[in-house]
């Protein structure tokens, strides 16, 4: 395990977020996301805007998407709102026991 600080200086041992580093368990990970990513495509189950962990799907062209739909929104006529959420620091707030009881 290799320790990464949760915030910019860490101070006590929570502070921490351990990050296995052991090769066989990214091997496994490739493996599985290889396998969900090959059945989600074949079975065209991803919607076209999800941008995210998807080849030739770019941050880029996910920003000119919303951009292009603003503007055929705003041709029409129509209300324009947006709501950018940045969920970075979503998981070291959670509590470690509760996530453990789920």
């Amino acid at each position: 395990m290799t320790p990464i600080p949760k915030i910019t200086t860490p101070k006590s041992p929570n502070d921490y977020r351990p990050i296995s580093i052991l090769p066989t368990l990214q091997i496994f990970e490739n493996l599985i996301y290889s396998r969900l990513y090959y059945f989600f495509t074949s079975e065209s189950m991803l919607s076209p805007e999800q941008h995210g962990f998807r080849t030739n799907h770019s941050t880029d062209l996910a920003i000119a998407a919303v951009y292009d739909d603003m503007i055929c929104n705003k041709d029409k006529k129509l209300i324009i709102c947006t709501l950018f959420l940045c969920l970075s620091k979503a998981f070291g707030c959670a509590d470690d026991n509760i996530l453990i009881e789920k």
